[in-house]
């Protein structure tokens, strides 16, 4: 245990007792496509708009796997932790869930901020799969949740000039080639947590950068967002406007108002202060405050119908509901676009966290009443001119060697700065210490140094990935050399190809390796391939055929059953499940692709036989916006109902909470209580009067 403390500040690493399921390590196989479509290309904006649609999306999280493996089942564990905490806040850490702030108790009230997850269940939201409801969590890099969101960063502790400590955390990001580092400190007599950030493009180009605070806060039926705003970007006719209060006759600053699974991207003018609240009927809430650099503030709900609480419910349980309202906070308007960060620049900006109250009638009053009492409110506990002050006044540590390294994160940002020292490059972020090259790394140091890739046991799964063009003109150079005859180093660099989608280039070099060593993994590739060459129907004979390599092997099982099904190959589907292993047959999501095979070929008793197994077919890593278990249901019931005779209407059946994940469908009735209906009721008048 580490211990360090000011006269009321002290800063504590220990462990942590909590129920989780088992992440089992990554997935087999790479993902080199089909992750991110690029959203945001159309919009029905002003063009005076200074807004970035669709830029910065990419294909992929490839070199990254995903990590699909965990289990539903749940455990009890310990995870490790590191505790900030001053006379008025304490604030909980996970820096092996991608430094997550898991909480932030008001001591005075006795009151956690944020919605406190229980539990780790992580499920399917992020670009590499896993993520975790709860706390605050920091996406860097490109869209979707962090890369990092359930990796240990590099966790260190360092101090302020007065003594007060700080907790460092920080990773390399090998998509963006970025640094994001993190320091947070709680001083004696504050009642913000503040976080210090800082993002540093460690190349010569310019780079797409995508950055927001994700902030779980518990769901309150009176709470109200207030945020200096007017208007809010919503998904509507490509990118559109909508006003704020009011939006399709509900009042959506009262998320309890919501009916449906929404973004509301909020629209703040440039000069406005940057901040985010959401406040109860008594005034009292959670505040979010930055530096200008953070311009952009939204509000997500999972609504208020039977799919949003069964998703809610599915990121925690364990008797809790899981009920929360997720602030965010980024650099952009929204999370469509990434913005142009420039050639080896860094950015920084000064974020806190804490208790806010304020005068309730004004605070639930009109719109523009609310928003002038919480920007009164917030300027009692700290001003904007005040955080700027303090963004500056904390550079010289932000630029400072750590004290002590707690935790180490991974060895990619080591291995390329052992990279550019023997290019004779520049190093990036000299104060920060990225450790030593670790097991994933060795192969392509190898490379480096020895200007070939080490063989590879054709059994054994590929260790590590790589897509970066200095290391890709090296393999370039090794497999015209010494690796012509290696099926491992082609292997590597038809992947390459294929994220890079120089399709045919990565055809040719799959097919010397398969033609090398016949293996598994570029049967799988030459799948892929085959599909993003536009033949499907073939591309899922070659995954069949990869998985039937290595049966074992449950991501290509997974890949497998589901791409024959899915192109209504319903007897090939059929045959190789036939022949699965009773390995693979016991995974959750494999079971979903064979309960689909079975629906659409009207097996009916084995269909339901697998439904409802166990009191019900739960699959870890259903997709956000993925309904397959929802429809297999309504499917089974009608094909009974037309087995029989009778009829059977989807659109007024009752679905099990359990297999109903439809985040579009609103609950049946009035939303809102207390002052979210009374404010629902006034936009009710104001929407009957302009009529």
């Amino acid at each position: 245990m580490s211990k360090g403390q000011t006269d009321m500040t002290t800063f504590e690493f220990k462990k942590q007792p909590i129920r989780a399921a088992r992440m089992n390590g990554e997935a087999t196989t790479p993902t080199t496509g089909g992750y991110c479509h690029k959203m945001g290309g159309y919009t029905s904006l002003d063009e005076r708009e200074n807004f970035f649609a669709g830029y910065g999306f990419v294909d992929s999280c490839f070199p990254y796997r995903q990590q699909n493996m965990y289990s539903a089942d749940m455990y009890d564990t310990e995870i490790e932790t590191v505790v900030l905490e001053n006379e008025y806040l304490k604030a909980t850490f996970y820096p092996t869930l991608g430094g997550k702030l898991a909480s932030l108790i008001d001591k005075e009230k006795g009151r956690d901020l944020l919605f406190c997850n229980p539990v780790i269940r992580p499920r399917n939201l992020a670009v590499r799969n896993a993520w975790m409801s709860g706390g605050v969590e920091w996406n860097c890099g490109i869209f979707g949740h962090h890369v990092h969101t359930c990796d240990t960063l590099f966790t260190a502790k360092t101090q302020l000039e007065d003594g007060t400590p700080v907790l460092r955390m920080y990773e390399y990001e090998r998509l963006r080639r970025a640094v994001v580092q993190m320091d947070f400190f709680l001083p004696e007599g504050s009642r913000l947590l503040f976080a210090r950030m800082r993002i540093t493009n460690t190349t010569p180009e310019v780079i797409p950068m995508y950055w927001w605070s994700n902030i779980a806060v518990r769901e309150d039926p009176d709470g109200r967002v207030i945020t200096m705003a007017k208007g809010s970007y919503v998904a509507e006719d490509g990118i559109s406007v909508c006003p704020l209060p009011v939006h399709h006759g509900n009042e959506v600053t009262y998320p309890t108002n919501i009916p449906t699974s929404i973004d509301y991207f909020y629209k703040i003018p440039d000069k406005a202060r940057k901040f985010e609240c959401y406040v109860g009927d008594d005034g009292y809430g959670f505040v979010e405050c930055s530096t200008s650099r953070l311009q952009g503030r939204k509000l997500f709900v999972w609504g208020q119908g039977a799919g949003g609480d069964r998703w809610q419910e599915y990121l925690s349980g364990d008797g809790d509901d899981g009920r929360y309202v997720e602030l965010q906070a980024g650099l952009a308007h929204s999370q469509y676009e990434s913005l142009p960060m420039n050639p080896a620049g860094t950015w920084e900006w000064l974020e806190g966290y804490g208790a806010i109250k304020g005068d309730a009638e004004k605070l639930h009053g009109e719109w523009e009443d609310a928003q002038t009492e919480a920007s009164r409110a917030l300027d009692t506990i700290i001003t904007d001119d005040a955080m700027e002050e303090m963004l500056e006044d904390t550079y010289k540590m932000a630029t400072t060697p750590a004290e002590e390294i707690i935790m180490q994160g991974s060895g990619w940002g080591a291995l390329e700065l052992l990279r550019r020292e023997k290019a004779d490059e520049r190093k990036f972020t000299p104060h920060l210490d990225f450790g030593t090259i670790d097991a994933e790394q060795k192969d392509w140091l190898a490379l480096m140094n020895e200007e070939s890739m080490p063989e590879h046991d054709p059994i054994s799964v590929p260790v590590s990935f790589m897509y970066q063009p200095e290391w890709t003109a090296m393999l370039e150079r090794a497999v015209e050399g010494p690796d012509r005859f290696n099926w491992y180093a082609r292997y590597q660099l038809g992947l390459i190809y294929l994220a890079a989608r120089r399709v045919e280039d990565a055809r040719r070099e799959i097919e010397k390796s398969y033609e090398l060593c016949p293996t598994s993994w570029a049967m799988n590739a030459l799948a892929h391939i085959a599909l993003d060459q536009g033949r499907a129907k073939e591309g899922a004979v070659l995954a069949i055929r990869a998985s039937m390599m290595n049966p074992d092997d449950i991501s290509m099982a997974r890949d497998a059953s589901a791409w024959a099904t899915q192109l209504g190959m319903y007897d090939n589907a059929k045959a190789y499940i036939d022949q699965m292993s009773e390995k693979v047959l016991k995974d959750d999501r494999v079971r979903l692709n064979v309960l689909f095979t079975y629906v659409r070929m009207k097996l009916i008793e084995e269909a339901e036989a697998i439904l409802y197994a166990d009191g019900g077919l739960e699959v870890a890593d259903v997709r956000e916006g993925e309904n397959l278990v929802t429809e297999m249901y309504f499917e089974i019931e009608e094909l009974k109902a037309k087995r029989d005779g009778r009829e059977y209407d989807r659109n007024t059946a009752e679905v099990p909470q359990k297999f109903d994940f439809r985040m579009g469908v609103a609950r049946k009735g009035e939303a809102g209580t207390g002052r979210a209906k009374i404010a629902q009721e006034r936009a009710k008048k104001a929407e009957a009067a302009k009529e």
